[in-house]
């Protein structure tokens, strides 16, 4: 019986041995992520996406071989030290599939920023064309004569942008000194309204005055045909 038990426990420690093996191998045949995408070699989204999805492989193989070995380490007398060290040979693997990771995002992200801001200047630079065609068709800008400036090439994006702002900046100080002006004028027009109000309150004290007068007058008068 004891000589059974033994055989079962070799076979099943072969087992777990060769399925670590197996796993190993799989993640040795292809050469590590942080090896084929080293620091600054990813140069295009095509190459991000590459990269992640081979990190994303990597990462699998990592757990697998972390399971593998983990089952490995039970049946030894020093399991505990055998997990540990499985779980720092994980740990560093993990880590060196990281970078490629976070440098593959990168790219990406700034990608995308550079994407967005080339339409953007794409979408100003056509507003700004089709406002000057409506404005030459309103007759508001003369037609372009043969030779003229509107032959030239169009301008870049940065000088199509900095005309628009210089747009906005001059429509909005001219806002600003129209509401100024509507404020002096409601400043004025308070001011007047004050004064007006200022002269009714001395006109109608003036007239209390000589009121008051006419009745002390004619108070003495009766007084005096009294006496």
């Amino acid at each position: 019986m004891r000589t059974c038990t033994i055989t079962i426990a070799i076979a099943l420690m072969t087992a777990l041995s060769g399925t670590s093996s197996l796993a190993q191998a799989s993640a040795e045949a292809r050469a590590s992520v942080s090896k084929r995408f080293p620091p600054g070699s990813i140069r295009s989204v095509t190459e991000a996406d590459v990269a992640l999805a081979d990190a994303s492989a990597e990462r699998a193989d990592i757990e697998a071989r972390y399971l593998a070995d983990e089952q490995a380490c039970h049946p030894k007398f020093f399991a505990t030290s055998c997990i540990e060290q499985a779980k720092e040979r994980r740990r560093a693997a993990l880590a060196a599939v990281r970078p490629v990771e976070i440098e593959a995002n990168a790219f990406k992200r700034q990608a995308r920023v550079t994407e967005r801001d080339k339409a953007l200047a794409e979408r100003l630079e056509k507003d700004e064309k089709e406002r000057q065609e409506r404005q030459e068709g309103d007759g508001r800008l003369p037609a372009a004569q043969p030779g003229s400036k509107a032959d030239a090439p169009a301008s870049p994006p940065g000088k199509v942008q900095t005309t628009i702002f210089d747009d906005r900046v001059e429509k909005h100080e001219a806002k600003m000194k129209q509401r100024q002006a509507e404020d002096a004028a409601d400043a004025a027009k308070r001011a007047e309204n004050i004064a007006a109000y200022e002269r009714k309150q001395q006109e109608a004290l003036e007239r209390q005055r000589k009121v008051a007068e006419r009745k002390a007058e004619k108070e003495r008068k009766r007084n005096g045909k009294a006496e």
